[in-house]
């Protein structure tokens, strides 16, 4: 009701000053703005979802309980299909007072909304609406029904009696397990959670890929039941939010997740574990910037929670925490059941580029390839670049194909579902045609560079004839259940071979699968990342231990055109500690991670000339500081240099590097630098910093 005299403005005020929230669009933004600075007002963020309940009409009688039959009556008023309507008030009543969704019964019964409105003469019906929840996985299979106690080995026993004493003081804690590949961790894992929810405690336990989640929400399934929540990005929004709101109302007390399940609001936790906690999925580089493995560390200080990393390639820095006593380690040295590890070859294949420069399987994997077959075995290839096509050249000129909104070539894409190929850029998602000539110098002398799985695919199809083979990657993962279906495909046999990029590299179990194959394990050797080798080594350990994993021996052929580099040849050998060991001293004597954090300040804009004068400011401003007021701050700092890729979605971006002590007056320095870089002619730029980020 309005109120005479007063304009919109002042009603919205006086709603206020009776305790009423509205939002800023309530006020013109100047009138806001003052009230605010007033102290009138108080700003206040609120999270609005744009998902909402699920519901559908259901149909019950309103007292199942005391069911009376009415067929008399009906007959005796000469009721058309009287015994159908007899019929359903029965099957009612042993649907009880949860009901049956109206669709479903009409359809069933076949009775119209007429014939309902008579059949509500002679009995109790009432139709109501039920809140519903959308499922979000696929049932377990019975080869992955594990509801019955299993039997720990030795080393399992005494790892899992370990980690429950931890987990019973109700004290803030870490632990890392440390496994070799088939080393039986997720056995541990689910007699720890076994032991967490015995009493009474919510459990968080994250996965690094969508593709895992599958196998790992079945056996959580098939153990829990409906106790179990699955969150990831791959579900809608809707299934996202019912998830979520069972999580919170407690009946749901295993979240299961990738990343950002981390977030889940689990009731009464007391368990978080993450599985292959090297991953570099758990940092988040988008727009919230954190770790899960950070986010996990702070939830498990404030609940009193048991913090469970595990891993047969643990991060660095996490093992040198489980050395040093922060974290308790613990080993499992042999796999289950005593399955011998897997005989790691190393193929040099240089002659076999130079004889076929084209061709992406060598000799002697081709061969290991043809025996494996033969055996009615299974094979997993991996590849760590998908598409057909890594690039394209003008041979004329050397110029490359690059995305008009990133300074990043294309890569050409052939169609798995119709269509004609086309340039993608995997950054920004844009799409175009490949040209015929070169834009640049206008010759008709354009070549395509560097290979994918499509294109392995197309050797393996052309080589191999009576081979099926199956490809997983993120061209062919694009439906909802799509890698559960894949993978369901393989390990049923429908498919003699596996190609994938790291989506197939870890955390999967395939009894058949005997022979592993590494296309090509120089890719990540020499990026410009502190993490370089040991992202390879862990990268190839992995990949490496999907074969021989039940009763057949497994082999892996590692193709490389470094055969004596000592990171390949680690892998190779399945050995971390001494890889560990010869990372530790390299790091410490160059001072990175654990030895120090490393920071990224990031600055981007859509003006090129505007973004490099704000870098020149900032350089000033970082060292004024340091100089002036935090003269006991103390950092190395490297830049302004071009982040990687220099232009991303049409933003050019530069960046500085820090390596420091992330400690109060360390984060002080950095908020400064925020705000003063907010209150300057350069605040149209974005400032982002970033802790510890995924790539410098």
């Amino acid at each position: 009701m309005r109120i005479q005299g007063l304009n919109e403005s002042y009603e919205n005020l006086l709603l206020i000053l009776n305790g009423a929230e509205l939002t800023e669009n309530s006020f013109s933004k100047n009138a806001a703005e003052y009230l605010i600075r007033k102290k009138l007002l108080a700003r206040k963020a609120v999270l609005s979802y744009a998902s909402s309940e699920k519901s559908a009409k259901f149909i019950r009688l309103s007292n199942p309980c005391n069911f009376v039959d009415n067929i008399d009556i009906l007959s005796d008023k000469h009721v058309k299909k009287a015994a159908v309507y007899a019929q359903a008030a029965k099957y009612l009543s042993i649907c009880g007072i949860e009901g049956i969704p109206l669709s479903e019964f009409l359809k069933q019964f076949g009775i119209s909304y007429s014939g309902l409105s008579t059949m509500s003469r002679f009995y109790p019906v009432e139709t109501f609406e039920k809140r519903l929840f959308r499922p979000t996985y696929i049932h377990p299979s019975q080869d992955e029904n594990i509801t019955q106690e299993f039997i720990l080995n030795a080393e399992q026993e005494k790892a899992a009696a370990s980690l429950g004493e931890m987990l019973d003081s109700g004290v803030a804690s870490c632990a890392l397990l440390h496994g070799v590949t088939g080393s039986g961790k997720t056995m541990v894992m689910l007699s720890l959670i076994d032991r967490a929810l015995k009493s009474g405690k919510g459990v968080i336990m994250l996965v690094p890929e969508i593709a895992l989640t599958g196998r790992a929400s079945r056996l959580l399934l098939s153990r829990y039941g409906d106790k179990v929540a699955v969150i990831h990005s791959g579900l809608s929004d809707g299934e996202r939010f019912d998830e979520w709101t069972l999580t919170k109302t407690g009946k749901k007390t295993v979240v299961l997740g990738t990343r950002s399940s981390i977030f889940a609001p689990v009731q009464n936790l007391g368990l978080i574990i993450i599985d292959e906690e090297h991953d570099q999925s758990y940092k988040s580089d988008t727009r919230l910037k954190y770790h899960a493995r950070d986010v996990a560390r702070f939830l498990c200080a404030k609940c009193g929670a048991l913090l469970l990393l595990s891993s047969a390639t643990p991060d660095i820095e996490s093992y040198y925490k489980a050395e040093t006593g922060k974290y308790r380690l613990l080993n499992l040295t042999e796999r289950f059941n005593a399955s011998p590890m897997p005989d790691a070859e190393i193929s040099d294949i240089r002659n076999d580029i130079a004889e076929s420069p084209d061709k992406l399987i060598g000799a002697r994997l081709g061969t290991a390839i043809r025996e494996t077959l033969s055996r009615g075995e299974q094979i997993i290839l991996f590849m760590n670049r998908r598409g057909y096509r890594h690039y394209m050249m003008c041979r004329y000129c050397g110029g490359i194909i690059l995305c008009p909104n990133c300074s990043v070539s294309m890569t050409l894409h052939n169609p798995d579902f119709g269509g004609e190929s086309r340039l993608m850029c995997h950054y920004c998602g844009y799409t175009e045609a490949p040209p015929e000539q070169c834009p640049s110098c206008g010759h008709k002398a354009l070549m395509f560079f560097g290979y994918g799985t499509q294109k392995l695919e197309e050797q393996l199809k052309t080589e191999f004839t009576s081979a099926h083979i199956i490809r997983m990657d993120s061209d062919t993962v694009t439906k909802k259940h799509s890698h559960d279906e894949i993978l369901s495909d393989f390990k049923s046999g429908k498919a003699d071979i596996l190609i994938g990029t790291q989506m197939v590299a870890k955390g999967h179990n395939f009894p058949n699968v005997t022979l592993v194959g590494i296309v090509s394990a120089d890719s990540s050797l020499y990026l410009s990342d502190y993490r370089a080798y040991e992202q390879t080594f862990s990268l190839l350990t992995q990949v490496i231990g999907r074969a021989g994993r039940a009763e057949l021996s497994g082999r892996a052929i590692i193709q490389t055109m470094n055969p004596d580099h000592e990171i390949i040849r680690l892998a190779a050998s399945q050995d971390y500690l001494k890889f560990y060991k010869g990372e530790i001293a390299v790091r410490k004597a160059l001072l990175y991670p654990p030895f120090c954090e490393i920071c990224a300040l990031i600055l981007s804009g859509q003006d090129e000339k505007f973004v490099k004068e704000s870098a020149t400011y900032t350089d000033s401003l970082l060292g004024d500081l340091i100089k002036s007021d935090f003269t006991d701050v103390k950092l190395i700092a490297y830049g302004p240099f071009e982040a990687m890729p220099y232009k991303l979605n049409n933003t050019f971006r530069l960046k500085f590097v820090f390596k420091l002590k992330s400690d109060r007056r360390t984060r002080e320095y950095l908020n400064l630098i925020l705000s003063l870089f907010a209150k300057s002619k350069y605040k149209s730029v974005i400032i982002t910093i970033d802790m510890n980020p995924g790539i410098i």
